[in-house]
């Protein structure tokens, strides 16, 4: 497992007496500590599990509520003790994501969408221009045959 940031615990289905821990690793891969994720013969950066995925539906749920909800005063952050750490790895808790892991999470899906939407502009603008050489190609003809 690698170490850095963990961005949330997420209670198993299963057995609701354990909890996972999802983590922001300092190589940029996120990290699930359960078993379907550590014994998947899949590269970190392309594996996933049902902990992060529902970490992802979350923070998308947020991320839409969020856009949707009226401009706030900022509201002052206050440290948790660490036995509340502890707690939560033995005790489930409902899955919080700290906001350095929620802003990482959505300027990586900004740059998806965004490489998205560059990669179909580039096809748009290649057919433009295949209907531009075929309507060149079409009027040439189409001169030829009239004289």
């Amino acid at each position: 497992m690698a170490t850095g940031n963990v961005i949330a615990y997420v209670p198993s289905s299963s057995n609701p007496s354990v909890s996972y821990e999802v983590r922001l690793g300092k190589d940029g891969n996120v990290y699930c500590t359960c078993p379907n994720w550590k014994f998947q013969k899949l590269p970190p950066k392309e594996r996933s599990c049902k902990h992060m995925k529902a970490l992802s539906a979350q923070i998308s749920t947020v991320t839409a509520k969020l856009a949707k909800a009226p401009i706030a005063a900022p509201v002052a952050k206050v440290a948790a003790p660490k036995q509340a750490a502890v707690a939560a790895k033995t005790v489930p808790a409902p899955v919080v994501a700290s906001e350095d892991a929620e802003i990482a999470a959505l300027e990586a899906k900004l740059a998806a969408l965004k490489a998205a939407k560059a990669t179909k502009m580039a096809a748009a603008q290649a057919k433009v221009e295949a209907a531009k050489a075929a309507l060149a190609q079409a009027e040439a003809e189409l001169k030829s045959a009239a004289a």
